[in-house]
């Protein structure tokens, strides 16, 4: 499926050059997207230096309508106009611009967008959800990851092979979405283009075969903080610490509760879910720190599961309430009026994460022929995902009373929460996490 992003990113590009291809690298540096304080951000900025596009153009075509990237800030009034008018038809719609030194910042016409990606994400089409963030695939760029199949044995008695195993996971899920044809087995037959053989080791384990057409992705060590040297820890070992850790963090929330709830498979998920945080949530190339002593972060993957949670909660109260008469059944999204989302926290959720989803596949793969993976962005994109939903939840009463003129808000902000908790899952999937249906 298309990403929106990239239907932004070429729509931008195709104004300034005019291309023998239509089909431009997103992953250049000339535009940034925002997913926090967007208000006062913008969604989308580019940069204004004539000399930077000239340079990307070469690659593409001819320069062209530069006006806008030359023009001081006091003289900008009628390009900025003319600006608005080529980009009225496009499929994303800006609603103002506003030029800030050598960046031309963009507004998006919210409601349109809005209406137009939660069709995208959650339309008529049972398989439309499954398909959000899936990339076309290319069907000249091939790729091929070697597996090393000592891996599995030492993974359960080395913190930083075990760190490997799952990074060479989380890389192929990624694949699996993105352009690139990921092959089974490794065979030229199919191959009707660019092969790429990837590999990984950890920086401390030599290489077990020279070979040039394969390129490696190393990745850092796992450290203890309190020594600073290679943590010596066991798999199974550090899967007790951390267990430990979160069952006093629950008896430190629920206090006498704890003794009269079952929190074992709880307890579990998030134990194992805060392993895989704790050592993906740096750069791969970088080394990792565990938590030993009461050192390290902690907060993390506790705080992705207790908003994972939130959504799944307030959904299947929402179903109750349906299934008790206080509700209507939830309409067909095309019946809805999604013009009612106009809070500046939906408008979060909806441009800064459920928007940017099929990005992120683009930009953990964004350097991958240069031997790097990026897949701590998913960490960053839970946590600011999260931290989204949770100030939401706290600021907007979502499930109100069942008075008609409230019933359309119900419903529009329903369909947030379910494209929020589809974008959340997918990427929790990438980290082989499951979602957390109760805390």
């Amino acid at each position: 499926m298309d990403v929106p992003a990239k239907i932004i990113f070429n729509d931008i590009c195709a104004y300034f050059v005019k291309s023998k291809t239509m089909d431009f690298d997103i992953n250049c540096k000339m535009l940034r997207f925002q997913n926090e304080r967007l208000l006062e951000k913008g969604d989308i900025s580019f940069i204004r230096r004539l000399q930077n596009w000239d340079v990307y153009a070469r690659n593409y075509g001819a320069l062209r309508n530069v006006n806008i990237l030359t023009e001081n800030e006091a003289d900008d009034a009628e390009e900025c106009k003319k600006f608005l008018i080529k980009a009225a038809d496009w499929v994303y719609p800006i609603e103002r611009i506003q030029l800030a030194g050598e960046r031309c910042i963009l507004f998006l016409k919210r409601t349109t967008v809005i209406e137009t990606l939660l069709r995208q994400v959650l339309g008529d089409s049972s398989n439309s959800g499954l398909l959000y963030g899936k990339h076309k695939k290319n069907t000249l760029r091939y790729v091929y990851v070697h597996k090393n199949p000592k891996l599995i044995e030492v993974a359960s008695k080395d913190l930083t092979q075990y760190r490997v195993k799952i990074l060479t996971e989380v890389l192929i899920r990624l694949l699996r979405y993105s352009e690139w044809n990921l092959l089974d087995e490794l065979s030229t037959d199919e191959v009707f283009g660019e092969l790429l053989q990837l590999s990984l080791r950890s920086v401390n384990t030599p290489k077990e075969v020279e070979d040039p057409n394969i390129l490696e992705i190393t990745c850092g060590l796992v450290k203890d903080p309190v020594t600073g040297k290679m943590a010596t820890m066991s798999l199974d070992e550090y899967f007790e610490v951390r267990g430990a850790e979160m069952r006093l963090a629950a008896m430190h929330k629920y206090g006498l509760r704890f003794n009269q709830m079952d929190f074992k498979a709880i307890l579990e998920q998030l134990s194992t879910a805060a392993v895989t945080v704790d050592l993906l949530g740096k750069n791969p190339a970088s080394d990792a720190k565990i938590l030993h002593n009461g050192i390290g972060s902690s907060r993390g993957a506790s705080f992705i599961l207790y908003n994972s949670a939130r959504i799944e909660t307030l959904l299947r109260r929402f179903d109750d309430e349906v299934r008790k008469g206080k509700y209507e059944d939830l309409p067909d999204l095309n019946q809805v009026d999604l013009s009612l989302l106009t809070k500046e926290e939906e408008w979060q959720i909806l441009f800064g994460y459920v928007f940017a989803f099929p990005h992120l596949i683009d930009e953990c793969l964004a350097s991958l022929k240069k031997g790097q993976c990026s897949v701590n962005l998913i960490e960053q994109y839970l946590k600011g995902l999260a931290s989204s939903i949770s100030v939401y939840y706290q600021r907007i009463k979502i499930l109100t009373d069942s008075r008609e003129h409230l019933m359309p808000y119900i419903y529009a902000r329903i369909y947030l929460m379910k494209a929020a908790q589809l974008v959340l899952n997918k990427a929790l999937g990438l980290l082989n996490i499951p979602p957390m249906h109760h805390m």
